[in-house]
């Protein structure tokens, strides 16, 4: 996502149309300029953004965890009581 979907998404914000000049599109699509062209990438921003933050707020959590002692975990605790 990083490397595909922000270069494009910024391209298409610099050039103010989305898709961006020079991307491939496998259909024919309609060129949107204006204030609509700058939801897409704005979009594609977030969400990369919000991904990576994600993943780096899991790793942070990881890394805290406490270590976990196979000798002491009862199987019974695993099985439901009905």
């Amino acid at each position: 996502m990083l490397f595909t979907l922000v270069p494009m998404a910024i391209r298409g914000l610099v050039q103010g149309r989305f898709p961006p000049e020079g991307e491939k599109v496998y259909k024919p699509t309609l060129v949107v300029r204006g204030a609509k062209a700058y939801v897409k990438p704005v979009l594609y921003l977030t969400i990369t953004v919000a991904s990576v933050l994600l993943i780096w707020w899991g790793h942070q959590q990881a890394a805290i965890m406490p270590a976990l002692d196979s000798d002491k975990l009862d199987p019974a605790l695993c099985q439901s009581d009905t």
